[in-house]
């Protein structure tokens, strides 16, 4: 009998390793499944690492283009700013402070209109002031006469 229990147990080992052996080879299909899609990644990140690196170059070529042109700005604005110096060009000149003094002056303008038009009443008087009483005077009788006449007037319409 201990040929036949050491045939079971060599057959229940043998199970024992047959299904050891088929979860192996499952554990080992997907290991193999799990490189296969690390493969594919790894492609599909090498890829895009190859795009972002094209871009990446690209926006950093833009980058020194823009320096320059920044670094260019710059000296003209301080080599205009020296010429402005150099001219002794005052802030007086400036846009804003011209505009400003536009508006001053158009300020000024109408107050001088409003004083001009007031000065025109006064046109018709003589310039010499003793003149001007006696013409001042003469005004006056005259007005007299005239409400003298419009009374008498309206008197003799009433009567």
């Amino acid at each position: 009998m201990d040929g036949a229990n050491e045939r079971m147990r060599a057959n229940e080992d043998m199970g024992k390793e047959i299904k050891s052996l088929e979860k192996l080879k499952e554990k080992y299909k997907g290991q193999l499944m799990l490189a296969a899609k690390l493969q594919n990644l790894q492609k599909d990140l090498e890829s895009h690492c190859k795009v972002e690196d094209h871009d990446l170059k690209r926006k950093s070529e833009k980058a020194k283009f823009f320096h320059q042109k920044l670094s260019g700005y710059d000296k003209t604005i301080r080599r205009l700013k020296s010429e402005l110096t150099d001219a002794e060009l005052s802030s007086s000149l400036y846009h804003s402070a011209l505009v400003q003094k536009s508006k001053d002056l158009q300020a000024k303008r109408d107050e001088l209109n409003a004083v001009k038009q007031k000065l025109n009443a006064f046109h018709s008087l003589s310039p010499d002031s003793k003149l001007a009483k006696v013409e001042l005077e003469e005004a006056k009788r005259e007005l007299e006469s005239i409400e003298k006449k419009l009374s008498s007037h309206i008197d003799f319409i009433h009567t």
